[in-house]
């Protein structure tokens, strides 16, 4: 499959593409996705919040924002191969990797619907901005639920336990620190 054809499959049809691409991995095309993908975000929100920046500056960020997701994600897809692998999945991380950088195409709309929100007031163009925002990050998730049952040979119940698995065990883990705190704190 070619580029192009990945591409617009991950928009037309998800699905079929993903379970094509977790079996061979494209990093360099999954780095290209990523780096659109900041940049369209922050174009995006340069459009809806104005701010008075240097191009310098402007490069300064995307480069931090391109790292920060591609490390993030880095440690996210090696934790839920932990988790994936503990439910008996048979994939790899790396192709989870890959597949997690894919699953951030939806941003890539985020310049053309900030510019069709910066002609309203801007009141209401950062509430819509945030909603859009909403919309791409759940669109981002499922395309993600996807990679990690085609990856893993799972049933969806299975990919969305093990997306959901570790939040859980942070949650968890965040009510018995506050707990702990509280009881000492009162003793």
């Amino acid at each position: 499959m070619s580029g192009i054809d990945i591409i617009y499959g991950l928009f037309a049809n998800p699905a079929a593409v993903i379970g094509k691409v977790s079996l061979d991995r494209r990093f360099n095309l999954a780095f290209f996705v990523v780096i659109i993908s900041v940049i369209s975000s922050s174009i995006g929100w340069l459009l809806i919040f104005p701010w008075n920046i240097t191009p310098s500056l402007f490069i300064v960020i995307l480069i931090f924002r391109a790292a920060f997701p591609l490390l993030l994600l880095f440690v996210i897809c090696g934790i839920l191969s932990i988790v994936a692998n503990f439910y008996g999945g048979i994939g790899k991380g790396s192709f989870l990797y890959a597949i997690g950088c894919f699953s951030l195409i939806p941003y890539w709309l985020m310049t053309p619907v900030a510019l069709l929100l910066s002609y309203l007031e801007p009141g209401i163009a950062s509430s819509f901005f945030f909603l859009a925002r909403l919309f791409f990050f759940l669109w981002a998730v499922g395309l993600f639920t996807i990679g990690i049952r085609e990856t893993y040979v799972f049933s969806q119940r299975k990919a969305i336990a093990t997306l959901l698995t570790p939040a859980v065990v942070c949650v968890f883990l965040i009510v018995v620190f506050v707990l702990l705190i509280s009881i000492v704190a009162l003793s």
